[in-house]
């Protein structure tokens, strides 16, 4: 009898807190979803739920299986992959998440370095429409790759992978109109293009020749996308802020220019997040790994 299968669905069903969410994920009929739960619940004589119509919370019983059920489904991934790894074979799904353009652009081709190295291990990535440490809970997610100036949220185990350099820019045409631009100070009387993930409050930061310097701009667009920012400046709408990578063909094709080169903007840093506690599959803990390394090899993504 399988035992397992209905831990796992229901820990999937507390996480999303979501019947239609978890049927999603598991590529199964919410009846089904339904069934495993029910299977669980007798096993365990327990209600596990409470629903309504329009809400779902865990029972008493249903909080401590949560707990357990966790460390049991961890506990048989990584006894797995201890057996496989005898035979050097490591296995197993690693699932994470990334901001769109980060994820397509930036963290795929590490996914696809990483498969090549270890063809046993599936990698699924989801793209996040927000960049909220907790969007990773909910996705059910093992990883989660953000690039931010800083993280703030201690909920979860993170390391710092690589510095991301960032640039001022602005088309030609945009700096024409704007005139002289020589210092920070000189941005808060322009249109600036804010991200408002990066920069909630519009607060621009600067390392010039005589130490930090900090700006509070504004402008008539913002977006959480920075390929909007992008598009936006070579059209001429204003200035925006951007990683290096993120523009450096519009910079060798002259659709950009850098703005300010002798004061250098925060830099960002890309974080992997995993969850705190417990033990971590082996195949999470070798992408983990894998990452580590990539960025002790590339301190500063620039390229």
């Amino acid at each position: 009898m399988d035992e397992i299968t209905p831990i796992r669905v229901f820990l999937e069903v507390a996480r999303r807190q979501s019947f239609t969410g978890t049927a999603e994920h598991f590529g199964l009929s919410i009846s089904a979803i339904s069934k495993h739960v029910a299977t669980l619940e007798k096993s365990l004589n327990a209600r596990l739920l409470n629903r309504t119509t329009k809400t779902m919370s865990l029972t008493r019983a249903g909080s401590l299986v949560v707990e357990r059920g966790t460390a049991v489904v961890r506990d048989l991934a990584n006894m797995r992959a201890s057996v496989a790894g005898l035979n050097g074979d490591i296995s197993g799904v690693v699932r994470v998440g990334a901001a769109p353009y980060f994820g397509a652009q930036r963290i795929t081709p590490l996914i696809a370095s990483f498969c090549e190295q270890h063809p046993a291990i599936q990698v699924t990535l989801t793209l996040l429409s927000h960049r909220r440490v907790g969007d990773f809970v909910k996705e059910g997610l093992d990883v989660g790759i953000i690039n931010s100036p800083d993280l703030q949220d201690a909920t979860h185990s993170a390391y710092t992978i690589t510095n991301m350099p960032q640039v001022l820019v602005a088309s030609p045409s945009y700096q024409k109109r704007a005139g002289r631009i020589q210092t920070p100070s000189d941005l808060a009387k322009l249109n600036c293009l804010v991200n408002s993930y990066k920069s909630p409050t519009g607060t621009w930061r600067f390392n010039g020749p005589q130490g930090e310097v900090t700006v509070t701009v504004q402008g008539n667009f913002r977006s959480i996308y920075g390929d909007c920012l992008k598009v936006a400046a070579v059209h001429g709408m204003g200035i925006s802020m951007h990683p290096r990578y993120m523009v450096a063909k519009e910079l060798a094709q002259g659709e950009l220019v850098q703005l300010l080169p002798d004061f250098e903007p925060e830099m960002l840093h890309v974080f992997a997040l995993f969850a705190s506690g417990g033990l971590i599959p082996q195949s999470v803990r070798t992408f983990l790994d894998f990452l580590r390394q990539w960025g002790r090899e590339n301190p500063n993504w620039i390229d």
